[in-house]
């Protein structure tokens, strides 16, 4: 699971196209979804569907996906990626 919710914070700087607004606005989200999952119980509509804790604990990563399908049509890494840093060249 630790490495499914790493995976989730690349996938949050994807969302939020590099910009800190919206990764911040992205990591936010997560974590309400997160705490949701946890948290379901506590919320009389979410415990009374009778679902199994497991299909709670997906919320976050299923929420995840869907989120990246609609928003990662326009998303772009930022031009350096992945080129070092060299100071006379710029």
């Amino acid at each position: 699971m630790k490495k499914l919710f790493a995976s989730i914070l690349c996938l949050g700087m994807i969302f939020g196209n590099w910009q800190p607004y919206r990764i911040a606005a992205a990591s936010l989200f997560f974590g309400i979804m997160k705490t949701l999952a946890y948290t379901y119980t506590a919320i009389p509509f979410l415990s009374a569907l009778g679902f199994p804790s497991v299909v709670y604990k997906l919320i976050p990563y299923v929420a995840t996906l869907i989120l990246l399908a609609f928003t990662s049509k326009n998303s772009a890494a930022p031009k350096a990626s992945g080129i070092p840093y060299d100071k006379s060249k710029r």
